[in-house]
């Protein structure tokens, strides 16, 4: 996670592109990641660095007893 108001532009693609080439690098072909149902901002943005929605959990418990749904996101980064 960056703080837009901080960190310089591009920031968090060079670090979600660092998890993919860390993942991809231990062999692993699939890099995993979620968020909030609700939050069709970051949805949308995990969308154009290639994740695709391969799920949703809906009711998963948080702090203080609230539920929320889970949008669940996969992108190919390595052979398999």
């Amino acid at each position: 996670m960056t703080d837009r108001r901080t960190a310089p532009p591009g920031a968090g693609r060079a670090l979600l592109a660092e998890a993919e080439r860390r993942i991809a690098a231990s062999g692993r072909p699939l890099c995993r990641l979620d968020c909030l149902t609700s939050n069709t901002r970051l949805r949308r943005y995990y969308e154009e660095a290639g994740y695709v929605v391969v799920g949703e959990q809906a009711g998963k418990n948080g702090d203080g007893g609230r539920t929320y749904g889970v949008t669940l996101l996969e992108k190919r980064v390595g052979a398999g």
